[in-house]
C-alpha cells in the first residue's frame, strides 16, 4: 500500500538481500536491533530507524526495517520494473554496498538458490 513503485517485486529479492547482509541464521545486529539489512542510521533522508545499535541503524520491529529499506529506494529513485537485474543494478549503482560488483552477483547467487 504504501510503496506503488514496488508492488509486484517478488518476496525473495528482499529475502535475498536479506541473507547477504546478515546470514540465514541472522546477526547479532539482526537479533539486536531489528536491522535485516545492515542499514547505517541515516542522516539525510526520512528514515524509520529509532537511533543506532552496534553502529547500524536500530528499528523498533522487523517490519519498520523493511520499511525503511523502501524509504532507501525512495530517496535513491529506485524503482521496481519487474526485472530481478535492472533493479539489483539501480541498487548496487547507488552504492548500497562498497563492493558493487562482488555485492551484485553475490545478491544474484542467493536469488536463484531460494
Amino acid at each position: 500500500v504504501f510503496f506503488p513503485s514496488h508492488w509486484g517485486m517478488p518476496y525473495k529479492v528482499l529475502k535475498s538481500q536479506s541473507i547477504l547482509e546478515i546470514g540465514k541464521s541472522g546477526s547479532n545486529i539482526s537479533r539486536e536491533c531489528n536491522n535485516l539489512f545492515g542499514m547505517k542510521h541515516p542522516i539525510k533522508r526520512d528514515t524509520m530507524s529509532s537511533g543506532t545499535c552496534r553502529g547500524h541503524a536500530k528499528y523498533v520491529s522487523i517490519f519498520a526495517s523493511i520499511y525503511d529499506r523502501f524509504l532507501w529506494d525512495k530517496y535513491n529513485g529506485i524503482k521496481w520494473n519487474g526485472k530481478k537485474l535492472d533493479y539489483i543494478g539501480q541498487v548496487v549503482r547507488q552504492r548500497y554496498n562498497p563492493n558493487p560488483v562482488g555485492y551484485a552477483a553475490a545478491w544474484v547467487d542467493i536469488i536463484s538458490q531460494n
